[in-house]
């Protein structure tokens, strides 16, 4: 994993970890479930690389920024908000494992089947739903406590709601298109990409990052940019882990994106270059609530066959390309923290997990 996040991660979880015994004295007087949410939630957050909180910093660090308190309050905030959204992921996807773990409202799940609740499945995705909610609210609490100028702080929490309703926007088209048959075209593809993980994992933290560092509003579109071109690249690289990978690199089952028919450009490119008999049996397989491993290794040899592997690393390459253009159009910048940016650009092409 690269340096810089790794070695700032422990700096964001200790902000999160202080700010949730602040809070727990006030949660802990409503109710039980007060100090058990605070818990889960903490060591939800702490179990990830916190890349999107990092990339805060970074980017407070490229332009040279002073406001070191609100820049990590800032990424604790936003790796919360993370937390919220896979919580609410994996419920909808039907994921019971995230990270290597019981998924947050499995755990809730297991809870239900130790206490003998009817129904204890429903009664994980709920305890799941209201978990991920309070991580959302603890998250703008974060950000209503940020101490920059006013212009900054409003400009800030506008940036955050704006992205993730077109997250929640994303997600909702993301669900429609598991419940087609036929695949979406490539820029409709792209598109989902870009709203439900380029632009809130890249293009929002470098942006706030640039905020604090009180920059010209006039830079901000390129980092807007180069976010979504490296959202684009993080997202099929994660489909092609989501495929190609493996239990114990990527802590989730493999397959569970064929079992949720998700649309994405392996899916798109295999129906577009098949003939009658193969569709038939991919259409079978998409969707299909089990996936055996025969039939992960049937897409892989279609998809690695047809030359449609070839194909998407040739379009994240051409990203790649276009981004690291826009990283040299960064100016009067931090030249360690631009480093880290183009390292960071090469580890989201190459990785493997």
């Amino acid at each position: 994993m690269l340096e810089f996040f790794k070695s700032h991660k422990p700096e964001i979880s200790a902000f999160l970890e202080e700010y949730f015994n602040s809070r727990k004295k006030d949660l802990v007087k409503i109710n039980e479930w007060g100090e058990d949410v605070l818990k889960k939630l903490f060591d939800f957050a702490s179990s990830g690389k916190m890349i999107r909180g990092g990339l805060v910093l970074l980017s407070h660090k490229i332009f040279n920024g002073k406001q070191e308190d609100s820049a990590l309050r800032s990424a604790a905030a936003m790796e919360l908000f993370q937390t919220g959204f896979l919580i609410h992921d994996d419920i909808m996807d039907r994921d019971l494992f995230r990270r290597g773990r019981e998924s947050l409202f499995y755990q809730y799940k297991r809870h239900g089947d130790r206490e003998g609740f009817h129904d204890s499945y429903h009664y994980g995705e709920s305890m799941g739903i209201c978990a991920g909610d309070i991580a959302f609210f603890l998250s703008f609490e974060l950000l209503s406590e940020l101490a920059c100028p006013s212009y900054a702080k409003e400009s800030i929490i506008k940036l955050f709601s704006s992205e993730f309703s077109s997250v929640g926007l994303a997600q909702m088209q993301d669900v429609s298109f598991g419940h087609l048959d036929e695949s979406p075209g490539e820029e409709a593809i792209l598109n989902l990409y870009r709203y439900k993980t380029g632009r809130y994992t890249f293009s929002l933290p470098l942006t706030i990052g640039a905020i604090l560092a009180e920059r010209d509003a006039r830079e901000l579109p390129l980092l807007g940019e180069l976010g979504e071109d490296l959202g684009l690249i993080f997202q099929i690289k994660d489909d092609e882990i989501g495929l190609f990978g493996s239990v114990e690199k990527t802590g989730k089952p493999v397959g569970s994106d064929l079992k949720e028919n998700k649309k994405n450009l392996y899916h798109y490119y295999l129906l577009r270059n098949t003939g009658p008999g193969e569709r038939e049996k991919l259409l079978r397989i998409f969707g299909s609530g089990q996936i055996s491993g025969d039939d992960i290794n049937f897409i892989r040899e279609q998809v690695t066959g047809k030359g449609i592997v070839k194909l998407i690393n040739e379009k994240v390459l051409t990203l790649r390309d276009k981004a690291g253009d826009l990283i040299g159009g960064i100016k009067n910048a931090d030249p360690s923290g631009i480093a880290v940016l183009r390292e960071l650009l090469d580890y989201s092409v190459e990785r493997t997990s």
